[in-house]
């Protein structure tokens, strides 16, 4: 599929349910993924957002149980709940832009909740763990973060059960917010 290059946003549930659809090519200027808009493409391999996307809605990729490779450009803000659910995805770079997450609310998961994930890096330059960004990761055992990260956000590693117990906090961290390793 070759997401026609005008497009900014792909609205909600845009393409849901389309299990036969293996791979999207996305357009260059595509600012948004909305909620759902790619949940239950189970033949979908991979995906690379452009640089230009900002945002990825709730559940965006849910239950696409083939997505197993996942890139995250620098210029990514936003990334809602559950957006990777039940996706065999194992490792990440998150971007230094990242600022939140639908998971940085008490009874919201994080976007990898869910998935397979076990190895996250955190970009040089990164100020911050998003709030919420691994909460339900179980499957968690190794994260990377660099020493420009100053604070911790709410729920940031919340039920990651899968962590070391002797998980290294860069000395650079000046704040843990609530919750942030609750569940550890």
């Amino acid at each position: 599929l070759e997401v026609p290059p005008s497009v900014r946003e792909l609205r909600d549930c845009a393409y849901e349910g389309c299990a036969s659809l293996e791979s999207v090519a996305l357009p260059d200027r595509l600012e948004r993924v909305g909620a759902s808009a790619f949940k239950g493409c189970s033949s979908l391999a991979s995906v690379t957002l452009p640089a230009s996307a900002a945002r990825v809605g709730d559940g965006a990729f849910s239950g696409c149980s083939s997505l197993s490779s996942v890139t995250l450009p620098e210029g990514l803000r936003e990334m809602g709940s559950g957006a990777f659910d039940g996706c065999p995805v194992e490792s990440v770079t998150v971007p230094a832009s990242l600022e939140s997450t639908g998971g940085g609310r008490w009874w919201a998961s994080g976007p990898f909740a869910g998935s397979s994930l076990r190895s996250a890096t955190l970009a040089e330059g990164s100020a911050r763990v998003a709030p919420g960004l691994f909460s339900g990761c179980s499957k968690l055992s190794s994260v990377s973060v660099p020493g420009t990260v100053a604070s911790v956000g709410e729920y940031a590693f919340r039920g990651c059960s899968g962590l070391p117990a002797s998980l290294e906090v860069p000395p650079s961290v000046r704040e843990l917010r609530d919750c942030a390793y609750e569940g550890c």
